[in-house]
């Protein structure tokens, strides 16, 4: 009978939680306070996502869970596993945009398909969250050497705030395809690692208001760009973490973080190439007040090494060395050490210098007030050296 725990189904067993004032349901209640792609899955199809397989093709059993759990507002739970899918997965399917909500815990999607994107998320301005997904192609079509498209996509964003964090792998095509055509992509927060794809980070569009938008990005090992904010596309008050390390590597002829269009953000960029590519290019009128630090800027587009403006927007500073010694006013002298190591940035027209060395020898022929020398840019009072 019902609620006795003699039941055919989970339905008559009772589950009674611990705590004061607790209260009693059903074992099938409490399970299904949770979703899990599984619940949509043949034996056959968990078995083969669990044992890291991906030989059995899972798309329209996790297209019907997305779909479900998006209409009736559940959390969709993605358990550890390769989940082999032969087409793209779509967050919507028809206009009526609602907000999805996805956890994944060790599930890796594997696109066994080329030309077309693996996850395509669209919502218009509901939130669309998706928190630690790995998504990568199969090994028949992940990018290796040159083989890179412009079309094989690992996440393709249109139209909609997103709010995803997690890993994005090999693909021939873009890591993130990020299309804006309306004002529904404000607010959107990333927390990505990209690796190995054609493009990292691609963003384009018509529409003036992909804005105030919060990215922390590090993109390794692209063909192309890391980062590359196409024409047309207005960035708007981005506050963007970027790493970009090893990027450019087929293609020398763009910069590892090419932005033309953005205004009011703020960018911590590390980029570091081994190629003839640029290294950040911001060079574009079209980049207004936007406050740009970087840690290196081996190979960009500006002259000037230091500090450059452009239109007064453009801030880029990175940081260079100099040569700490130790000389007297009167005879210098010759002194011996073992360490001369020195650091300076500039900012306008204040600079800012670190130094330190260890002296392992004074020459006795030194003499007057002991002066530091070496200072990357000649002092207004060079009495005060």
């Amino acid at each position: 009978p019902e609620g006795t725990g003699i039941s055919p189904n989970a339905s008559g067993v009772v589950y009674d939680p611990a705590g004061t004032g607790a209260v009693a349901t059903t074992v099938q209640a409490k399970l299904q306070q949770w979703k899990s792609v599984f619940d949509w899955f043949t034996p056959t199809q968990i078995a083969d996502v669990i044992a890291k397989t991906a030989l059995v093709d899972v798309t329209t059993a996790c297209q019907t869970a997305i779909n479900y759990c998006r209409d009736v507002g559940w959390t969709l739970i993605w358990p550890d596993g390769y989940y082999r899918t032969t087409s793209t997965l779509n967050t919507q399917y028809d206009a009526n945009y609602k907000a999805i909500n996805w956890e994944f815990f060790g599930g890796v999607i594997v696109a066994d398909f080329s030309g077309s994107v693996a996850l395509n998320i669209t919502g218009g301005a509901l939130p669309q969250r998706i928190r630690n997904i790995t998504i990568q192609p199969s090994t028949t079509y992940a990018m290796t050497g040159a083989n890179y498209d412009t079309a094989s996509h690992g996440v393709t964003i249109t139209n909609t705030v997103v709010d995803i964090t997690g890993l994005i792998q090999n693909f021939r095509g873009y890591g993130v395809n990020a299309v804006t055509s309306a004002a529904n992509s404000n607010t959107s927060n990333f927390d990505l690692t990209i690796q190995t794809c054609n493009f990292g980070f691609y963003a384009s569009g018509t529409n003036d208001n992909f804005s105030v938008v919060t990215a922390k990005l590090k993109i390794y090992n692209c063909a192309s760009s890391a980062f590359y904010g196409a024409a047309g596309c207005p960035i708007r008050q981005w506050v963007v973490w970027l790493y970009a390390e090893a990027n450019c590597t087929a293609v020398t002829a763009v910069a590892s973080v090419y932005v033309e269009s953005a205004t009011k953000g703020v960018w911590w960029i590390y980029s570091e190439q081994q190629n003839a590519a640029n290294e950040v290019d911001f060079s574009s009128t079209n980049n207004l007040g936007n406050r740009i630090d970087s840690a290196r800027f081996n190979k960009d587009t500006y002259a000037n090494g230091n500090m450059v403006y452009y239109g007064g927007d453009l801030r880029k500073s990175y940081v260079q060395t100099w040569t700490p010694t130790l000389a007297g006013s009167s005879t210098a002298g010759t002194q011996t050490y073992s360490v001369q190591k020195g650091y300076w940035t500039q900012e306008g027209n204040k600079i800012t210098v670190w130094g330190y060395l260890t002296m392992t020898a004074k020459d006795g022929a030194t003499a007057g007030n002991l002066r530091i020398y070496g200072l990357p840019v000649t002092p207004a009072n060079t009495g005060m050296q």
